[in-house]
């Protein structure tokens, strides 16, 4: 072997160490930028759960404000007035209290405004035929506890002078069930979802690594979630799903879908639709999100994504994942979201590409 050949030999070995090294620092250069994005990733999610816990604090010392309140009141009622009612009125009174707070506890879900207002016609005229006073009043407050009809075995009490007050000291009982049922209740899951979250995800994001994730089951999982909202709320949800497969995706998607949820519940506000669309198209999983409100304003369309800018109202008592945050991890899967608005429907559309393996 001559001179030459050795030295063209060197060469070649110096260049494939070379080249080597270039990829080993790219490998290093897409690890860090890696870490980087999820450390940023983990601050903004801490940051909106800090604020999530904020806001569950202050609606969990509103509803003890609530219920102190209420039982204040319906003491001072029960030591000045039913004392004095006769046994047929304490009687009516003690009937209706539990029928009452009967119809709150086995009600399944709450009736629509439309339904509500057809019942309290319907009570109204009820309380006319018994010639009562007030009976716009007296209708409100019945509705109000979950009576809409058969008020006779309450006439000793509904035809008592007091019987605003002694309205009122039942309502007050029966409006601790509403406390309990639609601010303690939900408050209560979502704090424990967030520190299922902090603990779970965040482990999960500092591993950097694919896993399988089954996507129907994840959506439903966060559906679950805001049960308590939608129902409050009145918000019927429509459901379409293929059978996808379990696929390999970073952690990361629950904070993807309960972001899209949590704005779509805030801008239908009451008595509307939600959509959830999850079909299998070629190589990528569509998963559509649509709300029936009135649809994202043109001042901040262009600026959706941003890290400060939010679709919720000032005061809404749910707060989670941005949308800046929301594409940044559907980004980490090399995936995309678009967005199509109009007064009336909107549409959030995640695309993400389907693999089988890591």
């Amino acid at each position: 072997m001559t001179d030459q050949q050795r030295i063209e030999i060197l060469e070649t070995r110096l260049a494939d160490k070379e080249q080597a090294l270039q990829s080993a620092f790219a490998e290093i250069d897409a690890l860090r930028q890696q870490e980087t994005e999820n450390a940023e990733i983990i601050g903004d999610l801490i940051v909106r759960m800090v604020h999530d816990m904020n806001n569950l604090n202050t609606k969990i010392r509103s509803s003890s404000t609530t219920i102190t309140h209420a039982l204040s009141d319906v003491r001072g009622i029960l030591v000045t007035i039913i004392l004095h009612l006769t046994p047929d009125q304490q009687q009516a009174f003690l009937d209706l209290a539990e029928r009452a707070w009967q119809e709150k506890s086995q009600a399944t879900g709450r009736v629509s405004l439309r339904e509500e207002r057809r019942l309290r016609r319907a009570l109204h005229t009820e309380l006319e035929a018994q010639k009562l006073p007030d009976v716009d009043d007296m209708a409100d407050v019945l509705v109000d506890m979950g009576i809409y009809a058969g008020v006779q075995p309450f006439l000793p009490l509904l035809k008592d002078e007091r019987q605003e007050e002694l309205l009122q000291a039942i309502y007050g009982l029966v409006s601790l069930h509403d406390v309990v049922q639609w601010n303690l209740n939900p408050a209560f899951g979502r704090i424990v979802h967030i520190t299922h979250t902090l603990r779970h995800m965040i482990v999960a994001l500092l591993e950097n690594r694919l896993r399988e994730v089954r996507i129907v089951p994840g959506i439903e999982q966060v559906l679950l979630l805001f049960g308590d909202v939608l129902e409050r709320r009145r918000i019927d949800v429509v459901t379409h799903y293929d059978d996808i497969p379990g696929m390999w995706c970073y952690a990361g998607l629950e904070i993807v879908w309960a972001g899209l949820i949590e704005n779509a519940i805030e801008a239908i506000g009451e008595d509307g639709t939600l959509e959830v669309y999850v079909v299998r198209q070629g190589t990528e999983v569509l998963a559509r999100i649509t709300d029936s409100g009135g649809g994202i304003p043109n001042a901040i369309r262009a600026r959706l994504f941003e890290r400060d800018v939010t679709t919720k109202p000032s005061g809404s008592d749910i707060h989670g994942a941005g949308l800046y945050l929301v594409r940044k991890i559907v980004r980490k899967h090399q995936g995309r979201i678009e967005f199509e608005t109009q007064p009336g429907r909107t549409s959030f559309s995640v695309r993400l590409p389907f693999r089988r393996n890591a």
